[in-house]
């Protein structure tokens, strides 16, 4: 499985660091020993190949839940269906919450302008991500019991895990907040079930995510700095193999290959912490650094799920049309297409930097029309990722930021994406405080 070029990306080292995410180190929750044991090997990695290294410690809620139960009375009878708790949400600390059942569809429910009919119910939410924070602001004031969100991306049979907005959270409260498979959901509706109950033990926890920087310095009257990154942790349950343990893998290899060229830039490889928690580790590392990356930022190449085995090659970005361009040929040059979107997407690490004013750009790999079929469940298994794909997707890496290292033209955010950066991050981030 390995090339034999030391100039490029191996897939046999690709396929081992995604084993030690995966098998060795396991689920990464935000905060837990085990997002900190995967730090500390990146770190331990990249000085192997004379990077100078250190983490950043930024503050996060962890999440600690155990003995979760759900249970829904159906024709008369208390059924038992798994589910996770969201990342930020309480727990109902082992007391048992029972409520009456009501459907509320985010789509249109929010048009109505009195939702206080949800209050002291068990909510079934059609649909996870409420990016207006008005809407959350309602829910929170209708004061629902609990909650089962349901995530319309994926009709399945098994709950995702997800979570909350800490940003959104911090404003306005949370209530015990749970995922739950939509099959399920689907059959409690068409089967008129009327109660839930809710216990989920355990507590959320005050801890910290670790950032890992690898820094390749360039050439001493250089003062430009390229980033690359990806996020360390995974959701609850899932060892993520596509996401995240293949964006490690690929910029653990990047940091190999950089580490064997000259470069004018200095290249800052970064492994967030909490991006599972809306990016919290790389917008904490964005703002304690706002001035240098506003400064000196030239560009940032982020990697997030980008070694599934069937599907297609993505970028999500708001870099200028010509450096897409530019990233195109390279994937067309190695026999690959490349999916484009110009967008300003919140949900990426590479997205703080965007509010910073950096040109930025997520490389992904997508198997289904939302997405990733397994995205953020038990079954992201190292069995369904491609180190062939991912190696030539390093590749691609080297010789993108290297253009961007010797190229003496200013890179820039497209024109038409200023606005909608700003919004976002205003909205779902709260901005720069």
């Amino acid at each position: 499985m390995s090339n034999t070029c030391s100039q490029c990306a191996d897939a046999g080292r690709i396929f081992e660091h995604v084993r030690t995410f995966t098998e060795d180190i396991g689920v990464r929750l935000a905060g837990s020993a085990a997002e900190h044991r995967a730090a500390e090997y990146a770190k331990t990695l990249c000085e192997s190949f004379g990077a100078k290294c250190s983490i950043e410690e930024y503050p996060v809620n962890s999440q600690c839940a155990e003995n979760i139960r759900l249970e829904i009375l159906m024709d008369g009878e208390w059924k038992q269906y798994p589910t996770t708790l969201f990342g930020s949400a309480p727990t109902t600390g082992g007391k048992t919450l029972e409520a009456d059942l009501v459907l509320f569809d985010s789509a249109t429910g929010y048009q109505a302008d009195d939702i206080s009919f949800l209050h002291d119910k068990a909510v079934i939410h059609l649909g996870c991500h409420l990016k207006n924070s008005d809407c959350y602001r309602r829910l929170m004031e209708a004061d629902p019991k609990f909650m089962l969100f349901v995530d319309i991306r994926y009709p399945g049979i098994l709950p995702l895990a997800d979570g909350l907005f800490p940003a959104q959270v911090a404003r306005y409260g949370a209530r015990p907040t749970m995922n739950v498979a939509y099959m399920d959901a689907l059959s409690w509706i068409s089967n008129h079930a009327t109660k839930a109950r809710l216990c989920v033990g355990g507590c959320i926890r005050k801890s910290t995510t670790p950032v890992v920087i690898a820094e390749f310095p360039g050439d001493a009257g250089d003062d430009r700095v390229i980033y690359a990154g990806c996020h360390l942790d995974t959701q609850a349950a899932t060892v993520g193999a596509t996401d995240n343990a293949a964006g490690c893998a690929v910029v653990l290899e990047l940091a190999r290959l950089l580490s064997q060229t000259s470069h004018k830039a200095t290249y800052k490889l970064c492994f967030f912490g909490a991006e599972e928690q809306l990016s919290l580790g790389s917008s904490s590392y964005v703002r304690t650094h706002r001035e240098e990356i506003s400064k000196r930022g030239v560009f940032m190449l982020n990697f997030d799920s980008c070694g599934s085995s069937i599907g297609w090659n993505t970028i999500s970005t708001v870099a200028s049309f010509e450096r897409v361009e530019q990233i195109r040929l390279a994937y067309k040059a190695r026999k690959m297409g490349l999916a484009i979107e110009h967008a300003a997407e919140a949900f990426l690490d590479s997205f703080p930097f965007a509010a910073a004013g950096v040109p930025a750009a997520t490389l992904g790999r997508d198997d289904c029309t939302a997405g990733q079929f397994n995205h953020h469940r038990a079954d992201d298994v190292i069995e369904y990722i491609d180190p062939t794909v991912m190696a030539k997707i390093v590749d691609i890496a080297v010789e993108t930021l290297s253009q961007i290292s010797e190229s003496e033209n200013e890179e820039s955010i497209s024109e038409m994406f200023h606005g909608d950066v700003e919004k976002l991050w205003d909205e779902i981030f709260g901005g720069w405080k």
